[in-house]
């Protein structure tokens, strides 16, 4: 059963919500397995190497397309120091 703060969420969206944690996979391993999936450290170690193999294009063509443009944009966004 997933978690309330992950219901309507696509598997790419949790993906990245899990993810975004910085959470070790021996913590996801446990926390998985207190929420009734059985899921190894192997089978999740394999499954972001997999989405980050068929995301590499994307993330290829996104850098070709952002370099291409000779120049970058930055935020202009005030800082306090």
């Amino acid at each position: 059963m997933w978690r309330e703060a992950d219901a309507g969420l696509r598997p790419s969206d949790r993906q990245r919500h899990r993810s975004g944690h910085h959470t070790p996979y021996n913590r996801r391993e446990s926390k998985y397995a207190s929420e009734g999936f059985d899921l190894s450290r192997s089978v999740l170690c394999e499954s972001a190497n997999t989405c980050g193999k068929l995301l590499g294009p994307i993330a290829e063509g996104v850098r070709k397309d952002a370099l291409a443009t000779g120049t970058q944009q930055t935020d202009e966004t005030p800082v306090k120091l």
